[in-house]
C-alpha cells in the first residue's frame, strides 16, 4: 500500500472520529448528559446544512422572501433567523414539548432533533403546510420497539406525520 495513501486514510479516520464526538458527552441544562454525534444528512432535506450541533429545530424554505422564525419553549433556548431559514438552539425535543413557528410557505422543511428517552435520539423531517400566522406546535414522539412513532400537532388542530426519521445506528452511552 502506498505510504501517503495510508497516512491520508489514518488522518481522515482521526478527523471523522473527532468530528463525530467520539462518543463523548457534555453536560446540558439541569446537569443531564447530552450525547454528541454527527447526524448524516437526511435524504431529500435541503435544511440539513442548518442543522448542526446544538440545533434542536431548523426551518427552511428556499422560496421564502422573508426571514422565518422559530421559538423553542425551553430554558436557555436561543434562536436566529435569516431570509428563508430559522434555527432554535437547545436540547433535543421530547414528546409533549412545544415551540412556535412564524408564517412560512407551504412545503417548508422542519427538522427536529428528537429525545426518545433511554438515551435514544433521532432526527425527524416534516414538510409543513402553509402557515399563515404564528402557530404554537407540539411534538408527539415515542418508541414502539425499534420503530419511532411521531407526529406534529399544529395550533390549528391539524396533525402532520414526518416524511422521514433518522436514527443513529449505535446509541452512545
Amino acid at each position: 500500500m502506498n505510504k501517503s495513501f495510508a497516512a491520508l486514510s489514518a488522518a481522515l479516520f482521526s478527523l471523522i472520529t473527532a468530528g463525530c464526538g467520539g462518543g463523548s458527552t457534555a453536560s446540558g441544562s439541569a446537569g443531564q448528559a447530552v450525547p454528541h454525534y454527527a447526524d448524516l444528512p437526511l435524504p431529500r432535506s435541503k435544511c440539513s446544512s442548518y442543522f448542526g450541533g446544538g440545533v434542536a429545530i431548523a426551518l427552511c424554505n428556499e422560496r421564502a422572501s422573508r426571514p422565518l422564525k422559530l421559538s423553542l419553549d425551553q430554558d436557555g433556548a436561543r434562536d436566529g433567523s435569516a431570509i428563508g431559514v430559522a434555527q432554535a438552539m437547545g436540547m433535543p425535543l421530547k414528546s409533549g414539548d412545544h415551540f412556535e413557528v412564524s408564517p412560512a410557505p407551504a412545503r417548508s422543511e422542519l427538522l427536529i432533533r428528537l429525545d426518545l428517552g433511554s438515551r435514544r435520539y433521532g432526527t425527524a423531517l416534516f414538510r409543513l403546510p402553509r402557515i399563515a400566522e404564528q402557530q404554537r406546535m407540539r411534538l408527539d414522539a415515542s418508541m414502539d420497539g425499534n420503530t419511532v412513532v411521531a407526529q406534529l400537532m399544529l395550533g390549528d388542530g391539524r396533525s402532520i406525520a414526518p416524511e422521514s426519521i433518522q436514527l443513529p445506528l449505535v446509541y452512545r452511552r
